[in-house]
């Protein structure tokens, strides 16, 4: 009975490891993240005519985020903490099991009250995975990079809320982020352009 046990937890985990592999290979070096002209604290993330997954605002929250993997399946929570000082805006990521996993920090642009500049951080927050930067001249372009190489971009028109995200180095940006499920990551993506202005800690 014992064996049986064990034969089956190994399997699992082939699978597991297997399926990670798996999404880890087939993850698009280009993709769109489409604006909810109904919400604009929600995006939807597509690749070709495939959902990769949905980022939402929680109902009757302000400041908690679901995101919803292409199945339509709840994976991953974004809480939004107490503001300290001029710290950027910083979330708790966690998974299905209330267990924070990661880490999420936002800096809003002024101007337009959306978000600019963010990152998302390791679950001891001392790794930041990637950080997603504005250029100086375009803010319609953000610039997805580690502390040494630049990964790939974010291009939005000026008169689009619509975007296009483009992985120029694809095998550092999923070995940045060894281990941490790629729904995480198009999770952390999906944030991009979001409004800010309304958002608020939940009691």
């Amino acid at each position: 009975m014992m064996k049986k046990i064990i034969l089956s937890f190994t399997g699992f985990l082939l699978y597991m490891n297997f399926s990670f592999a798996l999404s880890a290979t087939d993850f698009p070096t280009s993709f769109s993240i489409k604006a909810d002209p109904d919400c604009l604290q929600c995006r939807r993330l597509v690749s070709g005519n495939q959902t990769l997954g949905e980022l939402k605002l929680a109902p009757n929250k302000k400041g908690t985020f679901y995101y919803f993997d292409d199945q339509n399946q709840l994976q991953y929570t974004f809480i939004l903490k107490p503001k300290k000082n001029y710290k950027p805006l910083q979330f708790d990521i966690s998974d299905q099991y209330q267990q924070v996993i990661a880490h999420f920090n936002v800096v809003p642009t002024p101007q337009t009250g959306m978000v600019g500049a963010f990152s998302l951080l390791s679950e001891d927050s001392k790794t930041i995975l990637f950080t997603a930067i504005p250029g100086l001249f375009s803010m319609g372009k953000l610039t997805i990079k580690d502390e040494n190489r630049v990964l790939g971009e974010i291009v939005r028109d000026f008169t689009d809320l619509d975007s296009e995200v483009k992985i120029t180095d694809k095998q550092r940006f999923l070995s940045r982020a060894k281990g941490v499920d790629i729904n995480i990551l198009y999770a952390a993506l999906a944030f991009n352009y979001i409004g800010t202005r309304l958002l608020a800690v939940d009691e």
